[in-house]
């Protein structure tokens, strides 16, 4: 055991109690640990509720938490593994399941389904769980591990599509957090949801008023003229010479031509 007190630093064994050096301290380092150590320790104090409610990615979950009654359920001290489906998970989900709104589900079924996502007494990380390993959950079903080559950790479920694992071991102080994207389904064949029930009421009636407009009038017919009738026999000879007792045009040729003087002057004046 070692004891610190007013400088001097002393070693107890035997009954004996021997002086010993006094280690250095300097203050930044100190100040470095101490911060590390209440860093360490307020990331673990939260529970797997703490972490849900306090990240915008898992507002929906938070949502189902507490329409589940399971607040205390997710922040007791007995250690849980929880696959914790982001909120596009969940959109998705009540899309293609037909829920269409979170309100749809009773408080048993939404307790049924984060049962599903969780393993109890025990904190596994990502390390501890194996390819083809079959995990009991909370409900009583059973999921299975898929490990790929590079890595990537699925959960499947009783459907043909498993969730991806995008956030391995976020860690809570009852246990931890394996952020995947689909939300797991235990029972596709059942759902348990109600379709949404048409309405009753009746259509609106609009008024059958009389139209205040005339009606036009009917537009004057016009006699139609009777197609000119054209003989249906025509001549089959033509005669082949054309008549010559027209005379020809004569011209006057009284009109006595232009007379041009023969001789010119020879000279003209300068």
């Amino acid at each position: 055991l070692w004891y610190l007190s007013y400088g001097i630093c002393v070693q107890r064994a035997a009954g004996e109690y021997k002086p010993v050096a006094l280690p250095t301290f300097r203050p930044q380092t100190m100040m470095i640990q101490a911060l590390l150590i209440l860093v360490a320790t307020g990331a673990q104090a939260k529970s797997v509720y703490d972490i849900a409610s306090s990240d915008s990615d898992f507002e929906m979950l938070t949502e189902a938490i507490e329409r589940a009654d399971m607040v205390d359920f997710f922040s007791n001290e007995d250690p849980i593994t929880v696959f914790a489906p982001d909120d596009h998970a969940f959109e998705a989900f009540l899309y293609d399941s037909g829920v269409g709104e979170m309100s749809n589900l009773s408080q048993d079924e939404w307790k049924r389904i984060l049962q599903y996502h969780t393993i109890l007494n025990v904190a596994a990380s990502s390390s501890q769980i194996s390819d083809g390993q079959v995990i009991t959950t909370a409900s009583g079903d059973s999921i299975i591990v898929l490990i790929e080559d590079n890595g990537t950790i699925n959960i499947g479920d009783k459907t043909n599509r498993p969730g991806g694992v995008t956030e391995p071991d976020v860690m809570a102080k009852n246990g931890i957090i394996h952020v995947i994207n689909k939300v797991l389904i235990s029972n596709p064949t059942q759902p348990t949801y109600k379709p949404t029930e048409r309405p009753t009421e009746k259509p609106t009636e609009y008024p059958t008023k009389e139209p205040t407009y005339k009606p036009t009038k009917e537009p004057t017919k016009k006699p139609t003229k009777k197609p000119t009738k054209y003989p249906t026999q025509y001549p089959t000879a033509y005669p082949t010479e054309y008549p010559t007792t027209k005379k020809p045009t004569k011209y006057p040729t009284t009109k006595k031509p232009t007379k041009y003087p023969t001789k010119y002057p020879t000279a003209y004046p300068t």
